[in-house]
């Protein structure tokens, strides 16, 4: 029974990679999102032997972040049977770190995505990193969206200067090319996440 539901998550699960304590450590995990019917909390799924631990940060194929803020091993007949990752997405939990700034779990992201080290009174965020590889990323396509998407590194560059407020659709403009360019979504949360847990309260 359990070996047919590792194979079935093995088959039919996303694929992630797990950050821990600033580092990558698997690029290929395998887990299903799935939710406790008891608590009605969104959990992903993974094969019991897998290495998944509070506070690490899941990231699939699509440069989603999945921040996860728990973990049990569900039992069947006093065996494992799957580990239960519940996970917060990125902006729920850049929601959360604004309405819970002093009980909020610190994460430690991989500097290639951006990354917030220490705790958040005292964090050091390389947030600029991340829009320096924007710009490279950028200024290497030969594409029509070339110049927009500059324009959008540009904001951020000014928000994170607190030279421009961050306002509800400032970014609503550049729907299309966002759309277009889906790596963007990943890098421009990520920068105003890190930016977010700096700012005073």
């Amino acid at each position: 029974m359990f070996g047919d539901f590792s194979e079935f998550i093995i088959h039919s699960g996303q694929t992630f990679s797990i950050v821990r304590d600033n580092v990558k450590i698997n690029d290929k995990v395998k887990g299903i999102f799935n939710t406790e019917k008891s608590s009605s909390k969104p959990y992903i799924g993974f094969a019991p032997e897998s290495d998944i631990k509070a506070n690490d940060i899941l990231i699939n194929k699509s440069e989603k972040k999945f921040y996860i803020t728990d973990v049990k091993t569900q039992f069947i007949d006093d065996s494992p049977f799957q580990i239960k990752a519940y996970y917060l997405s990125e902006i729920e939990y850049i929601n959360y770190i604004k309405d819970k700034p002093s009980s909020a779990p610190t994460f430690n992201i991989n500097a290639a995505y951006g990354s917030v080290i220490g705790t958040q009174n005292s964090a050091t965020v390389n947030y600029s990193s991340t829009i320096h590889e924007m710009k490279e990323q950028v200024n290497s396509l030969n594409s029509d969206d070339k110049e927009d998407l500059q324009k959008i590194i540009s904001l951020l560059e000014m928000i994170t200067q607190n030279e421009l407020p961050v306002q509800q659709g400032i970014f609503s403009r550049f729907a299309e090319v966002i759309q277009r360019n889906s790596w963007v979504t990943g890098s421009i949360t990520s920068v105003l996440l890190n930016w977010l847990i700096t700012q005073p309260h």
